[in-house]
């Protein structure tokens, strides 16, 4: 088994061996060639193609986000519908060893992809249904452990099911307690990424959104992560009464420590909410992930200490101690309205900057200061690979391949949308 192609796939790091996934995406069942010529410009090496990427892309329509997919021997500088296989609305793509795979939320399917490895057509080689499993529509990416053993999880429903990529077939279904609502403030809360750890758990941070109605009291304050046991079918939710809600994925640096991030839509909160002012809890606050399955009590860092803003959009990544974050400062006022709350898009004012976790250092990060909002979309060959937001256009964003902590290069363009994957199969 391969191990090193991708961060959303397996990434070995001192700490820990994890797996991710992305919620982005695609899906479509059929047989294509990304090509007329089928073998035009492929580098064949023993009468196969040399190498091999799957690129995910949608595009903005009046009827909403149309999803593609593409298998090339590069990463496409420019997103070509022409040259992709169109592939829906509710979608999403993933990738593991030599397959894509994608999930197509409304027939509640999950498809096999090949790529034949001359001419890097693609066709499907087999689908599950999750139908009768209470799983369907938007969810989180299902979590790859071996070429035999992957789960795909609705946690709200209390629902993971066990599957073979091999044989796609489903071997297990592991009935769990449910991810629970708040009870005073409706929300969204979901697992989207899952991380496995040598004990054989799989870690799920948990996003939230901001609440759908405003303004009551909000008191569900507390990041929280999944830990599910597949051994005995069992999961644990852990709370953080430090941080008002966190990320639906991890921050992980070099050296594998695992923070768990604000989630975006806490800058909503205190302009709109009255909280409990006997909590000590932090809308931008980091805190720390343990292997063991805990929240690190001797670490938190309010990044609001250094930092004068008033929007966190995004956290992009931690290394040498340093997190860069993407933000609006305290200049902007929100909205008095809730409902326009999102204006904050508008702002012309997004700032990029790296925070010392140990001194408390700020530094304006230039290298992503053309950026409204910044996510690492896969680790490649040790590599990292960022969707990168235009904050000076609508639509149009890029992917960035990182040379070193300031140094970046454009590899893609997307002019009318997102790019939303990209993976290497061999």
């Amino acid at each position: 088994m391969k191990i090193f192609k991708s961060k959303y796939i397996i990434k070995s790091t001192k700490k820990w061996t994890w797996i991710t996934l992305f919620f982005l995406g695609v899906i479509s069942v059929g047989s294509v060639s990304c090509s007329d010529d089928d073998n035009s410009g492929i580098t064949l090496v023993d009468g196969e193609a040399e190498s091999a990427w799957v690129y995910g892309f949608n595009n903005q329509t009046p009827n909403g986000s149309v999803n593609y997919m593409i298998a090339d021997e590069e990463i496409p500088e420019n997103a070509d519908i022409s040259q992709a296989v169109e592939l829906g609305l509710s979608a999403s793509i993933y990738s593991f060893g030599e397959h894509p795979y994608t999930w197509n939320g409304d027939a509640a399917t999950i498809t096999k992809w090949s790529v034949d490895r001359v001419n890097l057509t693609l066709a499907v080689e087999g689908i599950i249904s999750l139908a009768s499993k209470s799983i369907s529509g938007s969810v989180g990416a299902p979590v790859f452990l071996s070429e035999t053993q992957a789960f795909f999880s609705k946690l709200s429903e209390g629902i993971i099911v066990e599957w073979n990529p091999s044989t796609m077939e489903i071997t297990k279904t592991h009935n769990v307690a449910p991810l629970a609502n708040s009870e005073t403030v409706e929300g969204w809360y979901s697992e989207i990424v899952g991380y496995s750890v040598p004990d054989g758990k799989i870690f799920y941070p948990i996003g939230q959104s901001n609440p759908y109605s405003c303004c009551e009291y909000y008191d569900n304050i507390h990041a929280t992560v999944a830990v599910f046991d597949p051994s005995a079918s069992t999961i644990d939710y852990i709370h953080d009464n430090r941080l008002f809600a966190g990320r639906h994925d991890f921050m992980v640096d070099e050296n594998g420590e695992t923070y768990v991030t604000p989630a975006r839509d806490n800058s909503f909160i205190l302009p709109y909410f009255d909280i409990d002012p006997s909590s000590d809890a932090k809308p931008w606050a980091v805190l720390k992930f343990n292997e063991d399955g805990t929240f690190d009590p001797n670490f938190y860092f309010d990044l609001s200490t250094v930092v004068p803003m008033t929007f966190l959009n995004s956290a992009s990544m931690v290394r040498d101690n340093k997190i860069v974050i993407n933000y609006v400062d305290n200049t902007y006022t929100h909205p008095e309205s809730y409902d326009d709350k999102f204006d904050v898009y508008d702002s012309p004012d997004f700032k990029t900057a790296s925070v010392d976790l140990i001194t408390g250092e700020v530094e304006m990060f230039e290298a992503l200061s053309q950026s409204s909002g910044t996510y690492l979309l896969n680790t490649i060959d040790g590599i990292n690979y960022y969707q990168i937001f235009d904050k000076d256009h609508e639509t149009r964003n890029f992917l960035y391949r990182q040379n070193s902590l300031t140094d970046y290069t454009t590899v893609s363009t997307n002019e009318t949308g997102r790019i939303i994957h990209i993976g290497k199969l061999w």
